[in-house]
């Protein structure tokens, strides 16, 4: 493949993984555990790069993300 070539996900596989994304999302909203550390493992690469600071994760800046997250989470409107 060419290195500028874009590879499209087809828009049937994008509208399944929307779909379980949401129904993840709508689980974590009800309270479910698991659900929110699904969310949380498709996500921390996000909330771990965001608490960097000099080079080095700030631990307090991460829990700080992860408690923002939580909260994003459950006021989401769907």
């Amino acid at each position: 493949m060419h290195p500028r070539t874009v590879r499209t996900i087809p828009a049937r596989r994008q509208q399944s993984n929307m779909i379980a994304f949401k129904e993840l999302l709508l689980r974590a909203k009800r309270g479910e555990e698991k659900a929110f550390e699904e969310l949380f493992a498709i996500f921390e690469p996000l909330v771990r790069k965001c608490s960097i600071v000099n080079g080095h994760v700030d631990e307090d800046l991460r829990q700080i993300l992860l408690m923002e997250f939580v909260q994003a989470v459950r006021k989401f409107r769907i």
